[in-house]
Order: C-alpha cells, then structure tokens, then sequence
C-alpha cells in the first residue's frame, strides 16, 4: 500500500507550484470580480445621470406642450394673419402715398 501513495502523490515540488499557481489564478480572479463590481458601479451612475436627464428632458416637453396650447389658444391662424398683413400692407402703402404727396407740395 505504500507503494501505491507513493505513485499517486505529486512530488513536493510540483505541489508548491501548483499552491502558487493556484494563489496567482485566484487574485486574477478577485482582481476580475473586481474590476466587474468597479464597472457596474460606474453604470449605475452613468444610468442615474441619464435618467435624471430624461426626466429633466420630459418636464421640458410638457411645458412647450404647454406652451404651444397657450399659443395657439391665444393666437391667430394663418389666414387671419394673412387677412391681418393684408390690413398692415394697405396701410403702409396708403401712408406712402400721402408722405409723397406732402413731399411734392401737391396737396
């Protein structure tokens, strides 16, 4: 039977360097896990910034939203501002004319 352990066992030499390969694998791996925890907790802060973003960016849209109601609630369609630049435009040309005819002395 002490032959047989004999045959089975590494020589001590070989199980040092395998302790030590072992120890090496196993800060690789706490150094990976980590750098895996630093990683993720660097994209939850991306994703809590990029949320309050949005956020910010969705209360920004609801005011213009309402806004533009205020707006066009308030204001004028295109063809009443047509009619209305028509009404402007009548006026101006008709100032013209009299500021020409005072100019001549043609009263």
């Amino acid at each position: 039977m002490a032959d047989s352990d004999r045959d089975t066992r590494p020589p001590a030499s070989r199980s040092a360097i395998e302790r030590h390969a072992q120890t090496l694998v196993g800060f690789v791996i706490c150094g990976l896990i980590g750098w895996v925890g630093v990683s993720v907790a660097d994209s939850r802060e991306a994703v809590a910034r990029l949320d309050e973003r949005v956020v910010s960016l969705t209360d920004t849209v609801r005011e213009l939203r309402g806004e533009v109601r205020q707006t066009r609630d308030g204001g004028m369609t295109k063809t009443e501002a047509a009619a209305e630049f028509g009404r402007v435009w009548s006026a101006h040309v008709d100032l013209k004319r009299r500021v020409d005819l005072l100019e001549r002395g043609d009263h």
